[in-house]
């Protein structure tokens, strides 16, 4: 997900980044045998990036 980069700034980043955080790691932790489909990488963690998870 992208809030922060590009020329448009999107007014629900300061609210949805913590938001995100906190259902992520929700779902982690009651779905322990998830995995990444991609080798880690593979992953752009410098900016916009889809990863298949």
């Amino acid at each position: 997900m992208a809030f922060r980069h590009g020329i448009h700034h999107c007014l629900g980043a300061p609210p949805a980044l913590p938001e995100t955080t906190i259902a992520l790691c929700a779902l982690l932790s009651r779905n322990a045998e998830l995995e990444l489909a991609v080798v880690v990488d593979w992953l752009d963690w410098t900016g916009p990036a889809s990863s298949a998870v």
